[in-house]
């Protein structure tokens, strides 16, 4: 028999594919070096940053779908007329989100921690 994969179940199988990847890829061409303490702290810098990276891509993809879930949530409780300006204003909400954490939030979310709390560093993007 042969059935035929959806999609969904496509990108999903890529998806977990390429973090297990992500996460493991550091360990993996690390392993060939004999173990040493400067080598395990890197390796663990490295996979805390595949990590890191990982869970904002995560909570990334979440967000975006619940954008994608309050426009049709909107869509739905708006008369035809008013559907286009409903999914304008979500795309605008989106667009700024996205700019706003470019400028601001990556820096706080990744640069040199001040106090353990938030980064104050590495704004705009420029290191």
């Amino acid at each position: 028999m042969n059935k035929c994969i959806p999609p969904s179940h496509r990108l999903l199988a890529l998806a977990i594919a390429s973090m297990v990847f992500a996460v493991f890829a550091p360990t993996i061409v690390q392993a060939a070096d004999p173990p040493t303490i400067q080598s395990l702290s890197e390796t663990t810098t490295k996979l805390q940053i595949s990590i890191d990276s990982i869970w904002v891509l995560i909570t990334r993809f979440l967000v975006f779908f619940m954008q994608t879930g309050f426009a049709m949530l909107e869509a739905g409780f708006n008369r035809q007329r008013d559907v286009v300006n409903a999914l304008l204003e979500n795309f605008i909400n989106a667009a700024v989100t996205i700019l706003v954490w470019w400028g601001i939030g990556f820096g706080i979310a990744f640069g040199t921690s001040a106090g353990g709390l938030v980064g104050i560093d590495t704004f705009s993007s420029v290191s």
